[in-house]
């Protein structure tokens, strides 16, 4: 998993098999908050959005706004965790 910053691509972690990855921006729609490349011959299944529907449409207003909260946290411990990477190399 890598996050770009400054123009410069930054490791944040290796995943294992059988680990989900998109699963921010697929339940929230939001942007993807760093860049998964397979580092060998990988099988993935993929599960289009026109599949999973609107999945948070029936959440209560306040857990929506909670699950945003916890994106953008995430997002910015991200970026964070990336810059500090980026000027330790």
């Amino acid at each position: 998993v890598y996050r770009q910053v400054e123009g410069k691509e930054i490791l944040i972690t290796t995943l294992k098999a059988g680990e989900i990855v998109g699963e921010i921006s697929c339940l929230l729609k939001k942007k993807r908050t760093a860049t998964v490349r397979a580092k060998e011959d990988t099988i993935l299944m993929k599960i289009p959005q026109s599949k999973l529907g609107d999945s948070t449409n029936d959440l209560p207003k306040w857990l929506k706004v909670l699950l945003q909260t916890v994106v953008s946290r995430l997002n910015d411990t991200t970026e964070a965790l990336a810059k500090e990477r980026k000027d330790h190399k």
